[in-house]
């Protein structure tokens, strides 16, 4: 992934953000607008997905275990994240940080990094590979396999 690349994907963690910052619903629930930060700022442009153990999150935002499990199940049925299937390797599934990527929230929103505008999302999805690495990298032409 090139320099450009992570620019763009940069661009649109920052957007999504911003839109989650937006919602009404969302400003409901402080505790999630919190978890939604810490989301962003632990995505990595790279890999595609923030990595995040629910224990470490709560840990490092100064929360209960319980309220952030609130939070994250919140922006999970808002739409605003997706969990991504768990990575096996033959550890203990609560060794794992569990995986997110950003999702369009409840209108389903595609960010595009020089509009304000948004567009329909694609008709499908690559299984694994995060909606925002996908767009990111049909912008600049690079197809190579992102695992």
């Amino acid at each position: 992934m090139d320099g450009e690349q992570v620019k763009h994907i940069n661009s649109l963690r920052f957007s999504w953000h911003e839109h989650v910052l937006r919602d009404a619903e969302v400003r409901k629930h402080p505790t999630a607008l919190v978890f939604a930060g810490h989301v962003m700022h632990k995505f990595s442009p790279t890999l595609g997905f923030a990595a995040i153990s629910l224990r470490a999150a709560a840990q490092d935002l100064g929360l209960d275990k319980t309220s952030v499990i609130r939070a994250r199940d919140f922006l999970l049925g808002r739409g605003w994240l997706q969990k991504l299937d768990a990575h096996h390797d033959g550890s203990a599934a609560n060794a794992q940080p569990t995986r997110y990527t950003f999702a369009g929230g409840p209108e389903d929103l595609v960010f595009h990094r020089h509009e304000t505008k948004t567009i329909e999302p694609p008709a499908t999805e690559q299984a694994q590979l995060s909606l925002w690495k996908s767009e990111a990298l049909s912008k600049t032409g690079d197809h190579h396999d992102t695992q």
